[in-house]
């Protein structure tokens, strides 16, 4: 599957907030973005005061100092400076669930005056009103606390930190997290079965065996097969249990009967007897020792009282039963008469058995190659066939048929049409009704008052979320191929040319666009950000500081949600883990625009991805304000260290040092180590002892790691300084995971760090050509303008294409047509034009 994603966006304050996932590009205010580039605001009046002094009033005035239409100058004083600061940080401290006064782990700048370069991160914590300390002293620790707080409008547990946007009116808060603030309205699922709520919640022998083998159980009770390569390699007893696939995840059921020779699978068990369907169950799995008889007798017994399609099977085999040839056809419908907001279970209208009259074996499977009866989404189960039919992720019934075990009542999951809470039926106006990623993000949440079979199905729920991403993918793949399959593009001169050689059809030229710029992880999205990217690189100069930060699964916050919703641990709820982290993740984003931990920010570059055991974790560059860059071995020192603390002097200091930054043991300690590669650490660990911070020739610093005899045992090793890796002791005292703080002010790795942050996930390029292709040499035109790539559709002729193109409309081509008239322009490269213009 390679590097998975989460979604974030961009912010940019003074001008307008747009929707960016993968990446995100903060800027703080007085900034503001175009195109490729990064400015600062020109109209505003902003004063900085100088060292020494005390802060100096604002004054808000037009950008040639006067006042605009007549008004007065209006002047902030320090006392209307000093009111909205403790608003703020009381607005701030009750969005985080704090009340009073804003607590300790909560940062605060204080209005004295301009601190040294770097010495803003020396104290995370300062006071109110008083001066940062210089050393990294602080040992709060951040809590988001328990999710206690409940949304008004879906029930759903939440963190106060994940409430965004303004809540207006009366009542509770309704977050977006959950249910988009109240527009997705779905019926809770069931309480599931007491024999199913005993293995999921229970602690004995055979509630053990059912965590660690429910994929196998519900294998062997699914309905249809689950087609993807699942990668088991990962799961090599290092680790917790990761489910991984790769290739196309799909859903295919066969006949009601087998083929002659054929041992029944899926749902063909159906149509067997209890016993004799378990025995083919069990052999099923290939190892009978696997799997307990008990728990496969108990599960079929509770899915043939509850399930409603294992009903409609059980009804079909016990009207034909003692029957060789099973003369119906079952036809599963797509479309649905309930409404889907107050109803998710099936009626007789939702399905139907039709009688099918033949003379012999051979009609029956002929009958499969009639579909024309059958809606594209309708399931259509014949009597006996050997091919297998295709179920869309789009039918009501296609997690059901799959999950018995986490829909133990067989009820629908999305389905095409759901209306917005409060909207009627018969608006058919676009943008109301549910989407899938809505669906499962409202699923996949905890409830009081609702049934919890899918949320602890421990290693199935994993299988489930996979399986769930993937359908949402794939809807947007399908959007994109209705909507764009039909563009094509080319260069412009190669379309003239085309016509002038007589060609008409636009379809034989160009290429398919297949995957756009506004598609999340394509090609072209990566390259885009990557681009900009280096547009933000090029405005303020290398970036400083480039910051690791991976997640902590025993985090008090993501262990509190496990014991709330009754989970076994955080392996099997990565959508806790994930929630978590992004809120801790919000935090340190704003510690470092808001609260200056690391000195004033002018922009901040982060993307987050998933390691493969499944932990998330960001990649974070810095750019400083000129008097906040780190530029010396002593201004490195008093930011990043890479030295354990004395246990004595900072216990505090040493333990989160020994428990998430230390390298190792790898080596000849412990070869199996996984950073080993042909005998040797690819991290190049241990480092050398260094008495002093050093920067080489090629802009490389080496930290300093004095020989302190401190040390740190892990297992029957000790290891010392060198294997530290480089930290800043107040992040990581503070967030409690792994945060490595590297020094990049070199331009040698500027490329190679954009690219690596915006690489996007692992993938195979394959290019297909023919054989006789025939390369064609052209005369290329002295002009830009030909070169520009054009868009056309199939069915468009070339000289329409010709005559609605305008070759000169290029951002590239105006650039230079308006340098040619105006003279203000001319000095000012095209990332830079759009400060100006």
């Amino acid at each position: 599957m390679g590097n998975s994603r989460y979604i974030s966006h961009i912010v940019c304050p003074l001008t307008s907030m747009r929707q960016w996932p993968l990446i995100s590009i903060r800027l703080l205010p007085l900034i503001s973005i175009g195109p490729l580039c990064v400015t600062v605001m020109g109209h505003m009046g902003f004063q900085v005061p100088d060292e020494g002094k005390g802060p100096v009033p604002l004054q808000a005035v037009s950008g040639d100092g006067t006042s605009k239409r007549g008004r007065p100058k209006l002047t902030i004083t320090e006392d209307v400076v000093e009111r909205r600061k403790l608003s703020k940080r009381k607005q701030n401290a009750r969005r985080t669930g704090h009340q009073g006064s804003a607590s300790s782990d909560v940062f605060i700048v204080a209005p004295s005056a301009r601190l040294p370069p770097a010495r803003y991160s020396s104290q995370i914590h300062a006071a109110h009103g008083a001066e940062p300390s210089r050393t990294d002293d602080n040992n709060d620790v951040l809590n988001m606390g328990r999710p206690e707080q409940t949304c008004g409008s879906c029930q759903a547990r939440v963190w106060a930190a994940e409430f965004t946007g303004r809540h207006v009116g009366p009542g509770p808060k309704s977050y977006s997290i959950c249910c988009n603030k109240g527009k997705v309205q779905l019926p809770f699922l069931s309480v599931p079965p007491l024999e199913l709520t005993r293995l999921l919640t229970g602690d004995d022998i055979q509630a053990k065996m059912y965590f660690h083998k429910s994929r196998i159980y519900n294998t062997m009770f699914a309905f249809c097969s689950f087609g993807a390569k699942v990668d088991e390699t990962i799961n090599n007893g290092r680790g917790p249990y990761v489910f991984r696939v790769t290739g196309q995840v799909y859903h295919n059921i066969a006949s009601l009967v087998p083929p002659d020779g054929r041992t029944p699978k899926f749902a063909q068990l159906y149509m067997y007897d209890g016993y004799e369907a378990n025995e083919h169950r069990i052999n099923f799995t290939g190892d009978k020792g696997r799997v307990d008889r008990l728990i496969v007798a108990t599960l079929d017994a509770m899915l043939s009282h509850n399930n409603v399609l294992v009903g409609i099977f059980n009804q079909i085999r016990q009207r034909f039963s003692g029957v060789e040839h099973v003369p119906v056809r079952l036809k599963l419908f797509e479309r649905r008469t309930s409404d889907g907001r107050f109803h998710n279970s099936q009626s007789e209208e939702d399905y139907e058995i039709e009688n099918i009259q033949a003379a012999n074996a051979y009609e029956f499977a002929g009958l499969a190659v009639d579909n024309d009866f059958a809606n594209k989404r309708d399931i259509v189960v014949h009597s006996k066939t050997l091919g297998l039919q295709h179920i869309s992720e789009l039918h009501p019934c296609y997690m059901s048929l799959q999950y018995p075990l986490l829909f133990p009542f067989g009820e629908d999951g999305y389905r095409i049409g759901i209306k917005h809470r409060d909207v009627q039926l018969s608006d058919n106006r676009g943008h109301n009704t549910i989407s899938m990623r809505e669906y499962y993000a409202f699923r996949t949440h905890y409830r009081v008052g609702e049934g919890h079979a899918l949320t602890l199905g421990g290693r199935l729920f994993l299988q489930f979320l996979v399986d769930a991403w993937c359908s949402v993918e794939r809807t947007r793949l399908l959007w994109v191929q209705r909507n764009q399959s039909l563009i094509r593009s080319d260069l412009y001169n190669n379309v003239v040319d085309s016509f002038r050689r007589g060609d008409t059809v636009a379809t034989d030229l160009g290429k398919r666009v297949i995957l756009p710029s506004t598609f999340t992880g394509g090609y072209r999205y990566m390259q885009q950000n990557f681009q900009d990217s280096l547009a933000i690189c090029k405005e303020y100069g290398h970036p400083d500081l480039f910051i690791t930060f991976t997640c902590n699964p025993k985090w008090d916050e993501i262990e509190a949600a496990i014991q709330m919703s009754s989970s076994h641990d955080a392996s099997v709820r990565p959508d806790i883990v994930a929630r978590v982290f992004k809120m801790k993740l919000d935090a340190m984003i704003a510690d470092f625009t808001k609260h200056r931990v690391m000195g004033r920010v002018l922009a901040v570059v982060y993307t987050i991805e998933f390691q493969k055991r499944g932990l998330p974790h960001a990649h974070i560059v810095l750019w400083l304000a000129e008097g906040d860059k780190i530029t010396t071995p002593n201004d490195i020192d008093s930011v990043i260290s890479a030295e354990i603390p004395d246990q004595l002097n900072d216990p505090v200091g040493y333990k989160a040092v020994s428990q998430f930054m230390m390298h190792g043991p790898c080596g000849s300690a412990n070869p199996k180590c996984p950073c080993m590669k042909n005998g040797r650490c690819s991290k190049y660990y241990p480092k050398s002892y260094s008495e002093n911070t050093v920067i080489d020739a090629d802009g490389y610093a080496q930290y300093r790691r004095r020989d302190t005899k401190n040390t740190v045992k892990c297992g029957k090793v000790f290891l010392d300084n060198r294997h530290v890796v480089p930290y800043h002791r107040g992040l990581l005292v503070k967030y409690q995971g792994h945060i490595n703080v590297e020094w990049c002010n070199r331009s040698l790795a500027i490329k190679y760090l954009f690219k690596y942050i915006g690489k996007g996930p692992d993938m195979a390029t394959i290019v297909l050509e023919r054989e006789d292709r025939q390369s064609t040499n052209l005369e290329w035109p002295s002009t830009l303008c030909v070169m520009s790539e054009v868009r056309f559709r199939d069915n468009e002729t070339l000289p329409e294409v010709v005559r609605r193109i305008d070759p000169d409309g290029t951002m590239f081509i105006q650039w230079m047509l308006t340098n040619r008239c105006d003279e203000l322009g001319r000095e000012l490269t095209f990332v830079q034009f759009p400060t100006k213009f």
